[in-house]
Protein backbone atom coordinates (compact mmCIF):
# COMPACT_ATOMS: atom_id res chain seq x y z
CA UNK A 1 0.00 0.00 0.00
CA UNK A 2 1.63 3.67 -1.05
CA UNK A 3 0.24 6.98 0.56
CA UNK A 4 -2.38 8.66 -1.44
CA UNK A 5 -0.32 12.00 -1.58
CA UNK A 6 -3.48 14.04 -1.44
CA UNK A 7 -6.02 15.42 0.67
CA UNK A 8 -8.52 13.01 2.70
CA UNK A 9 -10.70 15.11 4.36
CA UNK A 10 -11.37 18.88 5.12
CA UNK A 11 -10.86 21.92 2.77
CA UNK A 12 -9.03 20.94 -0.51
CA UNK A 13 -10.58 17.71 -0.31
CA UNK A 14 -9.15 15.27 -3.36
CA UNK A 15 -6.33 17.89 -4.00
CA UNK A 16 -3.64 16.10 -4.90
CA UNK A 17 -0.29 16.58 -3.08
CA UNK A 18 3.37 16.92 -4.65
CA UNK A 19 6.43 18.52 -4.79
CA UNK A 20 8.02 21.24 -7.43
CA UNK A 21 10.72 23.31 -7.75
CA UNK A 22 10.20 26.86 -6.88
CA UNK A 23 13.20 30.03 -7.25
CA UNK A 24 15.40 27.54 -5.72
CA UNK A 25 13.40 25.47 -3.14
CA UNK A 26 11.19 22.60 -2.98
CA UNK A 27 7.71 23.20 -2.08
CA UNK A 28 4.54 21.12 -1.55
CA UNK A 29 1.20 21.89 -4.12
CA UNK A 30 -1.66 21.23 -4.78
CA UNK A 31 -3.78 20.44 -7.91
CA UNK A 32 -7.42 20.02 -7.81
CA UNK A 33 -8.21 17.30 -10.53
CA UNK A 34 -12.16 17.51 -10.22
CA UNK A 35 -11.86 21.63 -11.76
CA UNK A 36 -8.82 20.52 -13.73
CA UNK A 37 -6.66 23.57 -11.89
CA UNK A 38 -3.13 24.32 -10.68
CA UNK A 39 -3.12 26.01 -7.38
CA UNK A 40 0.04 26.42 -5.65
CA UNK A 41 0.43 26.59 -2.25
CA UNK A 42 3.05 26.61 -0.49
CA UNK A 43 3.02 24.57 2.66
CA UNK A 44 5.69 26.43 5.26
CA UNK A 45 5.18 28.43 8.16
CA UNK A 46 4.22 31.29 6.47
CA UNK A 47 0.69 29.38 5.50
CA UNK A 48 0.43 26.81 8.08
CA UNK A 49 -0.46 28.00 11.47
CA UNK A 50 0.06 24.34 12.98
CA UNK A 51 0.30 20.73 12.28
CA UNK A 52 -0.15 18.15 13.58
CA UNK A 53 0.82 14.41 12.95
CA UNK A 54 -2.29 12.32 13.49
CA UNK A 55 -0.92 9.18 12.60
CA UNK A 56 2.33 7.01 11.16
CA UNK A 57 3.38 3.91 9.18
CA UNK A 58 6.99 4.01 9.22
CA UNK A 59 7.12 0.42 7.81
CA UNK A 60 5.00 1.58 4.80
CA UNK A 61 6.24 4.99 4.79
CA UNK A 62 2.63 6.39 5.26
CA UNK A 63 2.36 9.93 7.18
CA UNK A 64 -1.12 11.49 8.38
CA UNK A 65 -0.90 15.29 8.99
CA UNK A 66 -3.86 17.67 10.55
CA UNK A 67 -2.93 21.29 9.08
CA UNK A 68 -4.84 24.25 10.14
CA UNK A 69 -3.81 27.12 7.35
CA UNK A 70 -3.21 30.40 8.45
CA UNK A 71 -6.57 31.80 6.37
CA UNK A 72 -8.46 29.41 9.35
CA UNK A 73 -9.11 26.73 6.81
CA UNK A 74 -8.33 23.17 8.00
CA UNK A 75 -7.23 19.61 5.89
CA UNK A 76 -6.14 16.12 6.48
CA UNK A 77 -3.21 14.91 4.51
CA UNK A 78 -2.03 11.30 3.48
CA UNK A 79 1.55 11.58 2.29
CA UNK A 80 4.58 9.64 1.85
CA UNK A 81 8.27 9.84 3.16
CA UNK A 82 9.57 11.76 0.77
CA UNK A 83 6.96 14.65 0.93
CA UNK A 84 6.54 13.97 4.90
CA UNK A 85 10.47 14.85 5.42
CA UNK A 86 10.50 18.02 2.94
CA UNK A 87 7.60 19.03 4.89
CA UNK A 88 9.32 19.18 7.52
CA UNK A 89 12.17 20.77 6.43
CA UNK A 90 9.94 23.72 5.32
CA UNK A 91 8.96 24.19 9.13
CA UNK A 92 12.25 23.87 10.22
Amino acid sequence: MRAKNKVIAGDYLDCLIGLTSLKDSVTITLTDPREKQYMLIILNKSTVEKYEIVNEDKFKGIHTLALQFRDGKKSLLEIDDKIYKQFLINFF
